[in-house]
C-alpha cells in the first residue's frame, strides 16, 4: 500500500470489521522522525461501494495513558485508540486482545507491533480487527 522502504518510514494501521458487516481500513504513514506524511481511510457498508476518506474525514490517534513499554526494545506502544468517522456516526475504540504484542525482526532489523483487537462503540464490543505498528525502535508516542 505505498511505494517505500519498510525500514525508512514508520505507520500505524487497522483494519476493522464491524458486526454490521461495515469495514473499516485505516492507515497513518510518518517519516523517522515520526512526523505524520500521510493518513487515510477507506470504509465500506454492506451494498455499496468502497470510498477513500481523506485527512479531514475521520481521526485515528492513540489513547493518552493506554501504553506499554517493551523490555526488549525500550519502545513504547500505544494500547488503545480512538477512531471516529462522523459523516458515517461512528465513534469506535480499538482494544488490543493482548496488549503486550510486539515482534521483533532480527532478519528484516524492523520492530512490529500487532494485536487483533476487540472494536467497542461506548464501551459495548460491536467488532473486531487488528492493529500494526512499525516504529522506530525506543520511540515513545
Amino acid at each position: 500500500w505505498g511505494d517505500f522502504i519498510p525500514v525508512q518510514v514508520a505507520w500505524d494501521w487497522a483494519s476493522v470489521q464491524l458486526d454490521d458487516g461495515t469495514d473499516l481500513m485505516l492507515s497513518r504513514l510518518m517519516d523517522r522522525d515520526m512526523r505524520e506524511v500521510d493518513l487515510y481511510a477507506t470504509l465500506r457498508r454492506p451494498g455499496q461501494p468502497a470510498r477513500r476518506l481523506g485527512p479531514t474525514d475521520f481521526t485515528f490517534a492513540p489513547v493518552a495513558g493506554a501504553e506499554w513499554l517493551s523490555a526488549e526494545t525500550g519502545t513504547t506502544y500505544a494500547t488503545r485508540w480512538s477512531v471516529a468517522v462522523p459523516s458515517e456516526g461512528l465513534q469506535l475504540t480499538l482494544e488490543p486482545l493482548i496488549p503486550e504484542s510486539e515482534f521483533v525482526s532480527a532478519l528484516l532489523g524492523v520492530t512490529y507491533y500487532e494485536a487483533g483487537v476487540r472494536v467497542l462503540e461506548a464501551d459495548e464490543q460491536v467488532g473486531q480487527g487488528f492493529v500494526e505498528l512499525n516504529w522506530p525502535r525506543g520511540t515513545e508516542r
